[in-house]
């Protein structure tokens, strides 16, 4: 029996022994992983906070661009609106004037009709006119 509890005792000696060996194996198997990744996290990071900033820088600048060429748009818009305003000014001014005129000379051209009328009736009730009205 002493025997077979020393080969047993062995035996167990001899699991644990490569029990520890898998064990310390696959501990540095595993520190080696976590290494390897952890330079890649690294790594990735880096290129994570390089892209940030320059995804940043690019967002500011296209925000620059946008805001300038919608200023320029709207400077741009803003003149030839007030060069039309200025020229529907100038037309509805030169309308009133024309307006104003061919008031003024239907007046004048209505007053003539009416001194011709007037005329023509002095000259119809004329005794000299009425006989050759009559012939």
């Amino acid at each position: 029996m002493y025997q077979a509890v020393c080969e047993e005792k062995s035996a167990l000696d001899s699991m644990q022994s490569d029990y520890g060996k898998t064990l310390t194996t696959s501990v540095q198997e595993l520190s080696a992983i976590w290494n390897s990744q952890e330079t890649t996290i690294n790594h990735s990071q880096a290129q994570f906070k390089e892209l940030n900033e320059q995804l940043s820088y690019s967002m500011d600048n296209f925000a620059e661009h946008m805001h300038r060429g919608v200023q320029d748009t709207f400077e741009q818009f803003d003149m030839e609106l007030k060069k039309a305003v200025e020229y529907l000014e100038r037309g509805v001014s030169n309308i009133g004037i024309v307006v104003e005129s061919l008031e003024e000379d239907m007046g004048s051209v209505n007053g003539q009709i009416t001194r011709f009328n007037e005329f023509l009736k002095q000259l119809n009730s004329m005794p000299e006119n009425r006989m050759i009205a009559n012939e």
